[in-house]
């Protein structure tokens, strides 16, 4: 699938929705993985007690960042999404604490996504089943996590949560 397509196909609100309710919450053990992202958040002891700053990105319809706000009613977080339907979606399951978030569009593909998120330092840096998405090659997911680590504040962290196969016993 070329780009383009690939664009247009996460463009189609028909898709991101069927994504977000019928396959995000079915993914095996995502409960379980949530429930860990915020044990290892809470065992970094951020500096700001439960007022952390977190980024959240390919936040598809939000529900990380809805698990550490329900934890962490002091939390701020920027969201980044590539797909427009996505971000509406994680607006509306995050309606009451829209005072604490932002949104923000961006191609987590490309370089220049990190200069549309505020360059402050973040306690958190969390990803969700995202990253498999739009980082294909070690080169490319080298160079994501490099850019994670310029945004993290010194002893912050990043959590992934992914499914990875085993390629032998």
């Amino acid at each position: 699938m070329s780009r383009n397509e690939s664009e247009t196909v996460w463009n189609a609100s028909d898709l991101d929705r069927f994504y977000v309710e019928n396959v995000q919450e079915g993914q095996p053990f995502a409960n379980e993985m949530r429930d860990i992202m915020l044990r290892i958040i809470g065992a970094n002891e951020p500096t700001n007690g439960n007022a952390i700053a977190f980024l959240d990105v390919g936040c598809g319809g939000g529900v990380l960042s809805k698990s550490i706000l329900d934890h962490y009613p002091d939390a701020s977080g920027v969201l980044v999404d590539f797909s427009e339907t996505m971000l509406d979606l994680a607006r509306s399951a995050l309606k009451e604490k829209n005072r604490k978030v932002r949104f923000v569009r961006a191609d987590l593909s490309k370089n220049d996504w990190i200069e549309k998120v505020d360059r402050s330092s973040f306690d958190a840096i969390v990803a969700g089943f995202a990253i498999r998405n739009f980082r294909t090659t070690d080169a490319s997911k080298r160079e994501f996590y490099a850019q994670i680590l310029d945004l993290l504040r010194p002893g912050g962290l990043f959590v992934n949560l992914e499914l990875v196969g085993i390629a032998s016993d």
